[in-house]
């Protein structure tokens, strides 16, 4: 093909060729320390081959600071997460706290809107919950912006910050806690294509092993859901005598739907929720330490931002037992 109708190469097409993510490209093409300079040394070559230029007018646009960093997150209309729930306001209570201190605004949005409008005109991205098999992260990298998500990496290798619970030790609780109380028939509800619960999950799995059974029972992370998918697991699961929730709110739902069906908890059905946000319902549940989460966010975004190495960060977790999963004789023995 002639040169002159030959079609534009696009940062798309240099990076299947150099076999990475747009970001990385983006990255390598601006000289960023974030990318290993071998790996940088490729993505050049491979432009320079395709006739491949980073436009620099965008380039230029983009260094003239906001001092803003968009939290997006993950829901849709009618959606999984609500902008009201405590979690997620703990989180953006740390982000903000540590933001303002660097003097950046912070621009609360979903993903919903950022898909609508396509319109991100800040330093920096910060991703409140990863989605359905990353789905979040992968879409919004595609804005060659700053990114640091809550979330589990697919990929060891990927190249993305991410912050998050020990999903994995926060099963391994979970399990030992069922364990204990002699519970042996465990329901999970909440859905694995998600990669924190698929941790949770695998922990709950590898902990019970031989001396119980697990089934999982995929539902969103609304109070509804968890009650419909408790009803589901009644009618389809035998002798269950153990309920793990991905959230708080599932486990309240499901709580719902056993008082419904005449089974008493926890001398029936042990129950256990996930990030401790339903305190006064007398839930035992893992709890995460959203505050801390949103600063530690807040600080490696702005490090991104200034082009700093910054590293993926896992922070602990703690299983806190209250009446919904162990009966109030053995509470005042303990």
């Amino acid at each position: 093909m002639p040169k002159s109708v030959r079609a534009r190469v696009t940062m798309e097409d240099v990076a299947k060729l150099a076999g990475v993510a747009k970001i990385t490209v983006s990255r390598a093409l601006q000289d960023s320390p974030l990318v290993r300079q071998e790996i940088r040394d490729r993505i050049k070559q491979v432009a320079r081959e395709q006739g491949y230029r980073l436009n620099t007018t965008a380039r230029n646009l983009r260094l003239q600071r906001t001092h803003s960093v968009m939290v997006v997150i993950e829901t849709e209309p009618g959606g999984e997460r609500s902008v009201g729930e405590p979690l997620v306001q703990m989180a953006i209570g740390g982000l903000l706290s540590e933001l303002a201190q660097a003097r950046y605004q912070l621009v609360l949005t979903t993903r919903s809107v950022v898909d609508v409008s396509g319109v991100v005109d800040v330093d920096g991205i910060v991703v409140l919950g990863q989605g359905a098999n990353d789905e979040s992260t992968r879409r919004l990298h595609e804005y060659g912006l700053p990114m640091v998500t809550w979330g589990t990496p697919l990929d060891p290798r990927d190249d993305a910050i991410f912050v998050c619970s020990d999903n994995f030790e926060g099963g391994r609780l979970i399990g030992r806690h069922f364990l204990e109380q002699g519970r042996r028939r465990i329901v999970y509800l909440g859905d694995p294509a998600h990669p924190e619960i698929a941790e949770r999950v695998r922990g709950i799995r590898e902990t019970l092993g031989r001396k119980g059974k697990l089934f999982i029972v995929p539902c969103t992370f609304t109070r509804t859901a968890g009650r419909s998918a408790m009803i589901d697991a009644l009618s389809r699961f035998e002798d269950i005598d153990g309920v793990a929730a991905a959230s708080d709110m599932i486990a309240l739902g499901a709580k719902e739907a056993l008082t419904e069906a005449g089974k008493h908890v926890p001398h029936d059905i042990a129950l256990v929720g996930y990030d401790d946000t339903a305190t006064g319902a007398g839930l035992t549940s893992v709890r995460q330490e959203w505050v801390r989460a949103g600063a530690v966010m807040a600080t490696k975004i702005l490090q991104v931002i200034n082009g700093q190495n910054v590293k993926s960060e896992q922070l602990p977790v703690e299983l806190i037992a209250r009446g919904s999963s162990v009966p109030a004789t053995r509470r005042a023995k303990s």
